[in-house]
């Protein structure tokens, strides 16, 4: 079976972070004996840009990762002037490195594009000339955030109406992308976790220490965390709150804690490596992360694949998962639930079964079952 993989952004030798979940389900496909190959059109952002002015420069590179050819054209956005640019420049350019691609390793069975805008429109217009049959992953929270225009919600609308199958990796997810749709075959298939990475260390001695992860921006909702820690602080003196991850809110967020005097009882390590944040779930007592919104909730799944009971509110993803085995969900804003929240999981972390958290995980969320889930999918599709 040979599968292309259409994706807004894939690691390179730059950067790891970028689309690296879906490299990691890529790498799940290859182990199964699928051929994979990747085509990527990269649109960087501005303020990378004037941080980082050698990235404005437009390039096209073929490189190979974890035996995976990758072909990949990146150049600067601009949707900030040009509205219409992506629905052109993505397509015409995916267009051409799907060419150069079947050019050197044959045509594709099957394309699986990962979010609808840009990427499952690419694919489309690929299926328009080509008559590969695609199917489209949704992971993006926009349609929660009602963050698309009626222009792109049109677009991602034809590419879903087109398409053989479209995947969700939540149910709330599904009911969104449902309302954007006349296609009926909407499946959930959720995020893989390499539950051979994350798993319980039962020789860790546990510290007095909560730990968060995510992007410091306004949705993750590490302000509200910080207050309900502040107002469970007096009570658990000898804890520490940890919160991992880099973005725009950081300044606002250690003045919060200053202005919450608890400033020393919180520890901001920045972006952390897969093995930092393994270490740091290992000596955690409780994972926590009030976010707003999310499709799915990775973080959440890795902490209790290691054994770290969650607390997490209802905002998309976590309610498919999270049970009274594994953690608490609050109402999202509601900080006196969460810091309620937190407090009962310390004050009972005997409840909380280790083994049985990570067997739940591999269970329903490892790499193997996941892989093969869409493997099935695929061989469905290619019979027509």
């Amino acid at each position: 079976m040979h599968v292309l993989i259409i994706a807004n952004a894939y690691p390179d030798q730059k950067s790891n972070l970028p689309g690296i979940f879906i490299e990691q389900q890529a790498i799940a496909l290859k182990e199964k004996e699928i051929k994979i190959g990747v085509i990527t059109v990269e649109l960087k952002k501005l303020n990378k840009i004037v941080k980082q002015p050698f990235l404005a420069k437009s390039e096209e590179t073929v490189y190979t990762r974890e035996d995976i050819p990758v072909f990949k054209k990146s150049a600067l956005n601009l949707t900030p002037f040009l509205h219409y640019f992506p629905k052109y420049y993505i397509p015409l350019n995916s267009l051409k490195l799907f060419e150069k691609y079947i050019e050197k390793y044959g045509k594709p069975q099957l394309i699986h594009a990962h979010f609808g805008l840009w990427s499952g429109y690419a694919a489309m217009k690929i299926h328009e000339k080509y008559k590969i049959p695609y199917i489209i992953t949704e992971h993006t929270s926009y349609f929660v955030e009602k963050k698309y225009n009626g222009y792109e919600l049109r677009a991602i609308s034809k590419a879903y109406d087109k398409s053989s199958a479209i995947i969700t990796v939540s149910s709330a997810l599904k009911k969104e992308v449902i309302k954007n749709t006349h296609n009926k075959e909407v499946r959930i298939i959720p995020n893989m976790i390499d539950t051979s990475f994350f798993k319980p260390d039962y020789s860790v001695i546990k510290e007095d220490m909560i730990f968060s992860l995510g992007n410091l921006i306004k949705t993750k909702g590490q302000d509200i965390l910080i207050k309900a820690f502040a107002l469970i602080a007096p009570a658990i003196p000898s804890y520490k709150l940890v919160i991992g991850g880099d973005g725009p809110e950081k300044e606002n967020l250690i003045e919060l804690a200053t202005q919450l005097a608890i400033q020393e009882k919180i520890i901001f390590p920045g972006n952390l490596t897969r093995i930092e944040i393994r270490n740091y779930l290992h000596k955690s007592k409780c994972f926590a992360l009030p976010s707003k919104f999310e499709t799915f909730g990775i973080v959440y799944m890795e902490a209790i694949a290691c054994g770290v009971p969650v607390v997490a509110t209802k905002c998309g993803g976590p309610e498919d998962f999270i049970n009274q085995n594994n953690g608490i969900l609050c109402e999202t804003d509601n900080i006196e639930e969460i810091a309620h929240a937190m407090k009962s999981i310390l004050m009972n972390l005997n409840s909380y079964n280790l083994t049985e958290m990570h067997s739940f995980v591999n269970r329903n969320y490892s790499k193997e079952n996941i892989s093969q889930m869409l493997v099935n999918l695929y061989q469905e599709k290619i019979k027509g």
